[in-house]
């Protein structure tokens, strides 16, 4: 891993991670490892044939798009977060999809599932660059102390609390409503 991006994953910065990304690596990049779910596309399969629908998952409107752009151009795309599961009946229900969704982000959260899952998969896998939201940033920095770290620093309190400024190489701040 040549890069590790922290991002604030809000499409309002969707197109400075692009130009960051792309700035670094002039030439093409070869791989980029992203948070969404490992199973993304059984999920979003599943989900448009049960309802009809789009599938969502916190960071959608940021990671996807920003999938998208990059595999146009050559470049490996890594799903780095770990799977949902295509047998939990929770996330496919339509009705309650939203909260069952952000209930079981606060859960992979708080047991930093995802930050396990996200190095083992760096390790696997040797991206070029990562990028992925802020509060794994840290945690993937400590396990790979000699990777350059660029990250969004929120400046609204609350974010705040989870992000360690003294980590990063280089610190780009943004808003967050």
């Amino acid at each position: 891993m040549d890069l590790l991006i922290g991002v604030y994953h809000d499409p309002r910065y969707l197109s400075d991670v692009e130009k960051l990304l792309r700035y670094k690596f002039p030439g093409g990049l070869e791989s980029l490892m992203l948070e969404i779910p490992s199973d993304f596309d059984i999920l979003r399969s599943v989900y448009s044939t049960v309802y009809g629908r789009e599938y969502k998952f916190i960071g959608n409107t940021f990671y996807t798009p920003l999938a998208e752009r990059f595999r146009q151009t050559g470049t490996t795309i890594i799903y780095g977060d770990t799977p949902l599961g295509i047998d939990n009946k929770e996330l496919l229900d339509g009705k309650n999809y939203e909260r069952n969704l952000y209930l079981k982000a606060l859960r992979r959260y708080l047991t930093k599932s995802d930050d396990k899952y996200m190095i083992k998969k760096i390790e696997e896998t040797n991206p070029v660059a990562v990028a992925v939201g802020r509060i794994h940033t840290d945690r993937i920095k400590r396990m790979f102390p000699n990777v350059h770290y660029i990250a969004h620093s929120p400046r609204n309190r609350f974010t705040r609390l989870f992000v360690n400024d003294s980590l990063p190489d280089k610190i780009i701040p943004v808003d967050v409503c």
